[in-house]
């Protein structure tokens, strides 16, 4: 009785660590069409710990959270190699210590594709879309 439930324990950890690497594999970013670099996994880090604060172009970079715990997770862990937790205390001590702002957070898509393409040097994080994205001032990438 004990192996078995010792073997649902270990299943159970096991489907929630590779659901979690499925919803990392399906992030996409959205830009304002002002961004117009390319942007690899290590530019994301940088920006998103705040490393870089402008694009090569020199305008100021502005980035975004999707508002799901889940989401957040998976752009964390993938993206920063941080917990959810780690970023929002790491932010947190930012703001005490003066070096930066907490980073805004976007509840639904249709705000973030509004909020994007009217904001210039803007960047954020989306859960992959079925249905294609067509929305102007916005370019949309993937980075594996």
């Amino acid at each position: 009785m004990e192996k078995n439930f010792f073997n649902l324990i270990l299943i159970c950890i096991f489907l929630f660590l590779s659901s979690s690497n499925v919803v990392a594999e399906k992030l996409l970013f959205i830009m304002n069409n002002s961004v117009q670099e390319k942007v690899n996994k290590d530019k994301i880090k940088k920006i998103y710990l705040g490393r870089k604060s402008k694009w090569d172009n020199h305008q100021r970079i502005i980035f975004f959270t999707f508002d799901s715990s889940e989401i957040i997770t998976a752009f964390t862990r993938t993206f920063l190699g941080k917990s959810k937790h780690q970023f929002d205390n790491y932010w947190k001590r930012q703001l005490f210590t003066g070096k930066g702002s907490i980073p805004k957070s976007i509840k639904t898509l249709d705000k973030a594709l509004e909020i994007i393409a009217q904001t210039k040097g803007s960047i954020m994080f989306i859960p992959s879309q079925d249905q294609e994205i067509n929305y102007n001032n916005i370019r949309i990438i993937s980075i594996e």
